[in-house]
């Protein structure tokens, strides 16, 4: 319940709305509270004597359908106002979580799946939103309208209200206890349910391998015991729910009415009975338990609340990357690198680990010059990709520096880092935007400036046939356009920024031998321009590199062109032949990309 306190900071940035929501809630509950007192006054003073004056009965009614009418507008006013504090706070929560998710060192994701961060921003926080739209403000209505019931009744009779009065703190033990077998009982559901819902996505994830090994019905054994576990803890759930949730608060109301009931019925043996009184009690036990009973229906939301709550601010108190703390700020236009050379990057005696206890890189020293195309080449699980990650600082060495122009890596201003280089990755990233969007990436380069990149790539073909030229949207993560365009179109991207450092990480892999033609022409181009640092598995694009550098076991066993490596007849010889294989069987019949290089 700690996390849910924690909320109180968040509405007290909504102070004006909430206070003006509040007093209508105060306002509301007032009338709420005022309309059984005019019936009892035109019960007792008018109808029951027989005075039947038109006069006060008429303005009595009156008052009461104005309390009515006034209750109605004023509940109206306090749920938008609340309802409006509600969902600015849960807006100002889901920008704090993916702002959060901007500033977290690289480490932190992977150890997460990828779908924790969707249910942190969604999920947890549309389970804050129900507590603070429904959950909250019925609950302080509820207190509320008790406090004024009370005060009613008081004024009707005092005994039949200390009377009532001494049943809150059975009503008080009973909620304690319900919600306190509720909360572990609850966490027992939902961790039974998110096993259930995790094994169907295996299941249908891997459904070829299921069918194909005719594992079906020991699939379906091992679902139904999942199953049956969840159905055990809803049935506790749905017994206790019995005991002590809505069915336990409607029979104490029926007992407290048939208390009062019995009560005035041995009073008017002893002289004459207010009717009004009577009709009073009676309307306002009725609606006492109303909000009793309802806030202990609120009590699954209230949890389910508390422990989003408990994930939410977890995610948000995690430790943040290190570095100047200034925000990057938007890039240069294309082609505005005055006074700026192709980088220099130079590894020293680099060492680096992921989980403290495994080497994944060892003593890397490397020297990549000014303007120089270099591949780096190596067996899977070699360190080929933790040699680009930490490039793009998305980790820092265990022990070494890496050095860029001269300077230490991880002392570059944020800023200029992102200006000095740029990435094009191997399954290309791509959003629901145009195509000048997705080059872009909301920096001001003009129209005139993305297409000329993009026919720069080899897409004026692409920018053809679109309708709408470089405004036409490309679907959601690029669903319009082929993979040989999702890759070319990220190379645009990269190059538009005049980065003086282009790091490629395997982009190759899945090309078409006609796709990599077109990329390979263009990287031959920008040598000289900018410095090229490519992570290579299919080695074709090693052959047109000024140096290649062989990792193996997080080491450089190997560097040299691809000529002399080839003659040295050591590791990369031996992997250039395994592979030689696979490319020459993808080629067949097709013209070789590397040809007349």
């Amino acid at each position: 319940m700690r996390a849910l306190v924690r909320l109180g900071a968040y509405l007290r940035q909504e102070w004006r709305t909430l206070g003006s929501g509040l007093g209508f809630l105060l306002l509301a509950t007032g009338f709420d509270v005022a309309g059984p007192m005019l019936v009892r006054v035109a019960l007792d003073r008018y109808i029951a004597p027989g005075n039947f004056d038109p006069a006060p009965l008429l303005a009595l009614s009156v008052l009461y359908l104005a309390a009515l009418a006034a209750s109605g507008a004023l509940h109206y006013l306090q749920y938008l106002r609340l309802g409006e504090v509600a969902l600015r706070v849960i807006l100002r929560l889901r920008e704090e979580l993916l702002a959060k998710t901007f500033r977290l060192p690289w480490a932190a994701f992977r150890r997460r799946p990828p779908g924790e961060l969707v249910s942190r921003v969604l999920s947890d926080t549309e389970a804050l939103k129900e507590f603070l739209l429904f959950a909250l403000g019925y609950i302080v209505y509820s207190a509320v309208y008790l406090t004024g019931v009370l005060a009613a009744m008081f004024l009707l009779d005092r005994r039949l209200a200390l009377f009532l009065a001494a049943l809150l703190p059975l009503l008080g033990f009973v909620l304690w206890l319900y919600g306190s077998l509720l909360i572990p009982l609850y966490r027992r559901v939902r961790a039974r349910s998110a096993e259930v819902s995790a094994f169907l996505q295996d299941v249908l994830g891997g459904l070829t391998v299921v069918r194909a090994f005719r594992l079906e019905e020991r699939f379906l054994a091992d679902f139904r015991e999942r199953v049956e576990s969840l159905r055990r803890e809803l049935s506790r759930q749905v017994v206790l729910h019995a005991l002590l949730g809505r069915p336990f608060i409607d029979l104490l109301s029926l007992a407290t009415l048939a208390g009062i009931v019995a009560f005035f019925g041995a009073a008017s043996l002893r002289g004459a009975v207010e009717v009004g009184v009577l009709y009073a009690f009676l309307t306002y036990v009725g609606r006492l338990f109303e909000p009793i009973a309802e806030t202990v229906a609120q009590m699954a939301v209230v949890q389910h609340a508390a422990a989003s709550a408990e994930r939410v601010f977890a995610y948000l108190d995690e430790r943040e990357e290190g570095g100047d703390g200034k925000p990057a700020g938007r890039l240069p236009p294309a082609g505005r690198r005055e006074g700026r050379t192709a980088a220099h990057v130079r590894f020293s005696d680099v060492w680096f680990t992921y989980d403290g206890a495994t080497w994944a890189l060892r003593g890397i020293d490397a020297d990549v010059p000014p303007g120089s195309f270099v591949a780096v080449v190596g067996r899977t699980g070699s360190g080929k990709s933790t040699f680009l990650r930490l490039l793009l600082r998305m980790y820092a060495p265990t022990r070494g520096r890496i050095f860029l122009d001269g300077v230490p890596l991880d002392a570059l201003p944020e800023e200029e880092f992102v200006r000095r280089i740029a990435l094009v990755e191997q399954e290309p990233v791509l959003f629901a935007g145009s195509l000048a969007f997705n080059v872009r990436l909301y920096d001001p380069y003009p129209e005139q400036d993305v297409e000329q990149v993009l026919r720069r790539v080899g897409l004026g073909g692409l920018l053809g046939r679109l309708p709408n030229g470089i405004s036409t949207p490309v679907g959601e993560a690029g669903s319009r356009l082929s993979s040989g365009e999702r890759h070319l179109l990220a190379l645009a991207r990269a190059l538009l920024r005049d980065p003086a450092l282009l790091l490629l990480d395997e982009v190759t892999a899945h090309l078409d031998a006609w796709t990599e033609e077109r990329l390979l022409r263009v990287l031959r181009e920008e040598r000289g321009r900018r410095t090229i640092v490519a992570v290579v598995h299919r080695l074709r694009l090693a052959r047109v590199a000024d140096e290649v550098i062989v990792l193996d076991e997080g080491r450089v066993v190997e560097r040299g062109t691809h000529a002399e490596l080839l003659a040295r007849k050591g590791r990369y010889a031996a992997l250039y032949a395994a592979r030689k294989i696979e490319d020459l069987e993808e080629f067949k019949g097709q013209p070789l990309p590397w040809r007349g290089a």
